[in-house]
């Protein structure tokens, strides 16, 4: 499946210099140059690779303007106010309905599916969680798994603290690139990546020191918003999956096995409702696929 380039006005140029921005003119998964621009709000501009099928912001905020300007906890809220100012009273109140049956639905039938694949990977010891937020996920981590978060946010740095006061584990406050590099190689079994790789300026660097950190065979499970739903192609730039400039980059079912074959990983786990049309999220589960000996 493919998803050429608008014909839509082109984004403002992100050639000059800005100290708040990282400059990523050509694809962060293969460093070919984009095959033209999608529709984006100004000041942020997103491109598109037609090799990999992955859109990217080039001119994203760096990880200084992460943890200030942009920080996600202040960006988030501001985003979802818009969205409910965007949909009016009426509006509002029915997607309001909407999310709690949503919640007494996952509640009811007790829908957990980060646990069920943890579990069904036999992933045990060290489990490394990166862009892990407050340390929510940690609850679904079997017992005999150990967490070891990596987050930028300070507001969430402190809550994952506490949370650590009562449990084993280790947390780094770093973005994802530099706190891997904190940890020796080898020294983890397995790693999650739960709504974080849409986030991530240089995603390819980090999922090469990650192989570096997991032991041979180990899983690597990512969820992400799927580019290619039919939800997207529906509502154009109001699917949720929209969030600037949160999300920086935007996967595609090929965009996520292209990722994971350049840097050290073998999809182990991919299939159809993995990858559903009819999801705004995609799952997969890869394996560290051993370096061979020099």
């Amino acid at each position: 499946m493919s998803f050429p380039p608008s014909a839509a006005k082109s984004p403002p140029s992100c050639t000059a210099a800005d100290p708040a921005r990282v400059q990523r003119p050509l694809c962060p998964i293969c460093g070919g140059s984009p095959a033209g621009p999608l529709p984006a709000p100004a000041p942020w501009a997103l491109a598109w690779c037609d090799p990999c099928q992955f859109g990217f912001l080039t001119n994203p905020p760096d990880y200084a303007a992460m943890t200030g300007e942009f920080e996600w906890e202040s960006s988030s809220a501001t985003e979802n106010q818009r969205r409910r100012a965007e949909l009016g009273t009426a509006g509002a109140k029915l997607a309001a309905l909407l999310a709690g049956f949503r919640q007494a639905y996952r509640r009811l039938v007790k829908r957990d599916k980060l646990n069920r694949v943890i579990r069904d990977s036999a992933l045990t010891g060290d489990l490394i969680d990166l862009g892990c937020g407050t340390g929510n996920l940690w609850d679904s981590f079997p017992a005999d798994c150990a967490p070891v978060g990596i987050e930028l946010s300070p507001v969430s740095a402190r809550k994952c603290r506490a949370r650590l006061a009562t449990r084993s584990g280790r947390f780094i406050e770093a973005d994802a690139l530099n706190g891997l590099r904190q940890l020796p190689d080898a020294s983890a079994q397995g790693a999650i990546a739960i709504s974080f790789l849409e986030h991530d300026v240089r995603p390819v660097e980090t999922l090469r020191e990650l192989h570096r950190v997991l032991r041979d065979g180990g899983a690597f499970v990512i969820k992400v918003p799927n580019y290619a739903c039919w939800n997207r192609t529906v509502r154009g730039l109001r699917w949720c999956g929209f969030r600037f400039p949160d999300h920086v980059n935007y996967f595609t079912p090929r965009a996520l096995r292209e990722i994971c074959a350049r840097t050290g990983f073998r999809v182990a786990r991919f299939g159809w409702f993995d990858q559903a049309p009819t999801s705004d999220n995609m799952w997969c589960v890869a394996r560290k696929v051993p370096t061979p000996a020099a």
